[in-house]
């Protein structure tokens, strides 16, 4: 694993506090964002800002499509415990 490189993946780590690097270790309380995070925030405000499932105009199919997408993924993104087979690993309402 190449630390180095991970660490520059987040940016609020370049800095030092008293003459080191920054090491945060309260990640029960917030984590850091890695850059492509921060990226993808910024595109999202910058382009589909609005809300979801509730607008008939583009932006808010813009922002309906990414959150779908970001739902679609983090669901193929889950193993299920309970072995093979079509099992649902997620429960959330999803609107009408």
């Amino acid at each position: 694993m190449d630390w180095s490189k991970l660490r520059g993946d987040f940016p609020i780590l370049g800095q030092t506090i008293n003459g080191h690097p920054l090491v945060y270790f309260d990640n029960a309380a917030t984590s850091q964002k890695p850059r492509q995070v921060l990226d993808a925030i910024v595109r999202y405000y910058e382009t589909a800002n609005a809300n979801v499932h509730r607008g008939v105009h583009e932006l808010s199919n813009r922002a309906t499509d990414a959150y779908e997408s970001a739902r679609a993924r983090a669901d193929s993104e889950v193993v299920d415990q309970r072995g093979p087979g079509p099992q649902p690993t997620l429960k959330r309402s999803r609107p009408a």
